[in-house]
């Protein structure tokens, strides 16, 4: 018994995709959102049978750089990452870079403070050693 068609469909508004011949070996997708995903693979075979079978899969969400600054006295600004978020993976990295120039990075804290005597813009990006985000304060 053959396969002489089959459609993999990848969940909810994800999109299909319709096959005629043999199986694949394997498939991939690239998902427009993240979360469970409920991934169907159907087919029919040359004496006209029908099956299918079904899997949910997790897609990572990734992190969210959030990004938030605090102004203590006027010249000393906190400039605070904590308030980032993630899916699965534990933010490792944390990297600041500012419109006056200046940088800082850390592995393991999201906070740092420094003198500011001029309006400057801050910008937070975070990664959990897969996927990255960035937030501008």
């Amino acid at each position: 018994m053959d396969v002489v068609n089959y459609t993999w469909s990848f969940g909810a508004g994800e999109g299909t995709e319709y096959h005629e011949g043999a199986l694949p070996g394997s498939t991939y997708h690239i998902y427009s959102s993240c979360g469970d995903k409920t991934v169907t693979l159907s087919g029919y075979s040359t004496e006209g049978l029908y099956g299918e079978v079904s899997k949910t899969v997790h897609v990572d969400c990734g992190p969210t750089a959030i990004a938030r600054a605090i102004e203590a006295n006027g010249t000393i600004i906190t400039f605070n990452g904590t308030p980032s978020t993630y899916d699965t993976r534990p933010i490792v990295y944390y990297s600041w870079v500012f419109s006056d120039g200046q940088s800082g990075s850390s592995d393991d804290t999201a906070v740092t403070s420094r003198f500011v005597n001029d309006t400057v813009t801050a910008i937070l990006t975070v990664s959990d050693g897969h996927c990255v985000d960035t937030d501008t304060v």
